[in-house]
């Protein structure tokens, strides 16, 4: 498959500091946590703009919408799920499911009816989970929260569980293990119940990160080296922008291991450890 020549990544709103994902409301606004503890909103028009300061503390990560254009986002720094409102109050939704503390949230996803999927990379404190890309080691989670605050664990012994996305049929979560450089799928039975684990995608030549479905049902993963993969409906990994696109045009950036200057329209999390 033909790379994305690096033309067509167009640059969509500048001032955004270092947001790890976005999300994109139904007027076309574009959200994203900075790690200064700002959640930012960009315009259709790229005009950038600061939603409101998060408590002190906070560290925003992974962040998605409710059905009620509340964002909602993992905070590293609290160690919990939280909710914030368009006037700017922040909330608390859960910091643990069952027994199980929400030590490093990741990445969430909303299915149809308002649950909430959650990804916990690791057991282990943040500072200590890098030891896990030289060992890696199964402390990874993901867990499902209900829109009446219940709990429960889909599924345990995840490699650095990371980016989650459900297919629009909603027959399965994914959950990328970004340790393994794969991608499990688990199944959704009907009674609301869930399947084995399975490895849907393996073989990714970069550390996985994130992924969002488009309407085809194909499944787009970004990686932590500024490359995007389309996978098939068999898991079959196409490459189809890589870092080099980016760096060979009159338009090359400099990367900058603190500060993200832009949210882009092709955008891949910042990695989450380094």
């Amino acid at each position: 498959m033909a790379l994305y020549a690096l033309d067509t990544v167009e640059i969509f709103g500048k001032g955004v500091l270092k947001a790890e994902g976005v999300v994109v409301d139904k007027e076309g606004n574009v959200y994203g946590g900075g790690r200064n503890g700002v959640i930012y909103k960009v315009s259709p028009e790229g005009t950038v703009s600061e939603l409101t300061t998060l408590p002190a503390g906070s560290l925003p990560n992974g962040i998605t919408m409710d059905r009620n254009g509340d964002l909602v986002y993992c905070d590293l720094g609290k160690k919990a799920m939280m909710r914030v409102t368009p006037s700017g109050q922040v909330s608390m939704i859960a910091d643990r499911v069952g027994t199980l503390p929400l030590t490093l949230p990741n990445f969430a996803s909303y299915d149809a009816e308002g649950n909430l999927y959650v990804s916990n990379s690791s057991t282990r404190e943040v500072k200590r989970v890098r030891e896990e890309f030289a060992t890696p080691e199964p402390n990874g989670a993901l867990v499902r929260i209900r829109p009446d605050g219940r709990g429960e664990m889909v599924a345990t012994g995840i490699y650095l569980a990371n980016g989650t996305a459900i297919d629009p049929k909603e027959e399965a979560v994914y959950v990328l293990e970004s340790t393994r450089n794969d991608c499990l799928r688990i199944p959704i039975k009907k009674d609301g119940t869930f399947g084995k684990p399975e490895l849907y995608a393996q073989g990714f030549p970069a550390i996985p990160d994130g992924m969002a479905f488009d309407v085809e049902g194909n499944l787009a993963v970004f990686s932590d080296q500024l490359r995007l993969w389309r996978t098939g409906a068999a898991g079959v990994i196409h490459r189809e922008l890589r870092r080099r696109s980016f760096q060979s045009g009159p338009h090359r950036r400099a990367r900058s291991p603190t500060l993200s200057p832009t949210i882009r329209k092709v955008q891949r999390g910042e990695p989450l450890l380094y």
